[in-house]
């Protein structure tokens, strides 16, 4: 039976649509899953599959049951392909976290500088009032000039709206400033001869700049459990970057192939048994209807 007429045998079930008065009839599907269910609970028909990068349902059907028919039952046999979805293939993932992250991250060594009353105090940037969600940051060694738009307090990093921006290298300095001088920056380096220099509120020293995708999520200790820096016993509120150094990184892109990759361990029914389980499935469902 082909995955289109299947759908045929299922009972009808009407649903309004915003102001129609006449209601129109759609597959109740929740019939179908609940009846699957209770043959699920039968081990000796299914067998463990991994889904290939690329391979569609209709592939996996026709590979495993020499039919495109059965495509059907691999999202019966496995809710989390109901509720999440097939997986992506890798160049997909890889498209979808450029989307998902398309702005600069700046992680830093945690340290807030200010400088007042003609003196300079320290503190950790976490507590920092100038370092904030939406204040704007300035940095003259690339001549950037941007807003913050998050803030990881665990990683001591930056992201901000900023694509294709030239990188910052360790050491480099990140200023806040106000607005007021980061409107007039702006424009003043859209001039021949830019000379405006803004006023430094607050500084902060720069690790490493990261296209977001290629950021840092987490670390992961050798038990897969996350970790993240700690503080310097010797530098005060700064972190110590070398407690992570033999720790596995995990870039938001790695992150997004990992929750992909999980979804590509499936159950699937035995070529031996397809077509025993889908008989006794129309039995149960025609029980039903």
């Amino acid at each position: 039976m082909s995955g289109t007429k299947f759908f045929e045998k299922f009972p009808t079930v009407d649903y309004n649509f915003g102001d129609n008065e006449a209601p129109v009839s759609f597959q109740n599907l929740s019939v179908f899953i609940d009846t699957f269910d209770q043959l699920r609970e039968e081990h000796i028909y299914y067998q463990s599959y991994y889904i290939k990068s690329n391979q569609r349902p209709d592939q996996l059907s026709y590979e495993v049951y020499g039919t495109t028919d059965y495509y059907w039952t691999l999202f019966l046999n496995n809710e989390h392909l109901r509720t999440n979805g097939w997986p992506l293939a890798d160049w997909e993932v890889y498209e979808r976290s450029i989307e998902y992250y398309p702005n600069m991250a700046l992680s830093t060594n945690g340290i807030s500088i200010i400088q007042q009353f003609g003196g300079v105090s320290e503190a950790p940037l976490c507590s920092s009032d100038n370092f904030l969600v939406g204040s704007w940051v300035y940095a003259p060694e690339t001549k950037l000039a941007a807003q913050i738009i998050r803030i990881d307090d665990n990683l001591a990093t930056l992201w901000l709206d900023c694509t294709g921006c030239a990188p910052l290298g360790r050491g480099d300095a990140l200023h806040v400033i106000s607005a007021a001088d980061a409107s007039t920056y702006i424009a003043d380096q859209l001039t021949a001869n830019p000379t405006f220099e803004p006023q430094v509120i607050e500084t902060t020293s720069i690790e490493k700049s990261y296209a977001g995708h290629d950021a840092i999520h987490h670390y992961e200790d050798s038990n897969k459990d996350w970790v993240f820096p700690s503080f310097s016993a010797t530098v005060p509120y700064a972190f110590d970057w070398t407690s992570v150094s033999t720790m596995q990184s995990i870039s938001y892109l790695q992150r997004l192939q990992d929750l992909n990759d999980e979804k590509r361990t499936i159950s699937i029914l035995r070529p031996e048994t397809v077509l025993t389980v889908i008989s006794e499935f129309n039995m149960l469902l025609k029980q039903r209807l």
